[in-house]
């Protein structure tokens, strides 16, 4: 794992946050910078940990009910989560939850 990795996560395309967040590829590229994304020439790249803070920061402006934020951030952490066992092929089954629910249980304890 890279330095930039430990420190922004996974990068990401368009493509891949369009789908885990359920949005128009060209939605995300529209809104790159609010999700924490840069541009290169004719691609759009984005952190992980980027796009969690920039979808955080959304929500603590923009929702008043604390109980509703936290869900959405913590189904973005399980889309995320999700996302990451298919693209790496990572089986399915008990095994693949067993490990989907270590991670959701680390990325919750980072969120506190």
């Amino acid at each position: 794992m890279s330095l930039i990795e430990k420190q922004l996560g996974r990068v990401l395309s368009a493509k891949d946050l369009s789908e885990i967040l359920g949005a128009d590829e060209k939605t995300i590229r529209k809104y790159y910078q609010r999700l924490g994304g840069i541009r290169i020439g004719r691609h759009y790249k984005f952190f992980e940990k980027e796009v969690i803070n920039a979808v955080q920061t959304w929500n603590e402006i923009h929702w008043t009910d604390k109980e509703e934020r936290e869900e959405e951030e913590r189904l973005l952490g399980q889309r995320l989560m999700i996302w990451t066992f298919q693209t790496l092929g990572l089986g399915s089954g008990p095994e693949r939850e067993k490990m989907v629910l270590g991670s959701m249980i680390g990325y919750l304890c980072h969120l506190n």
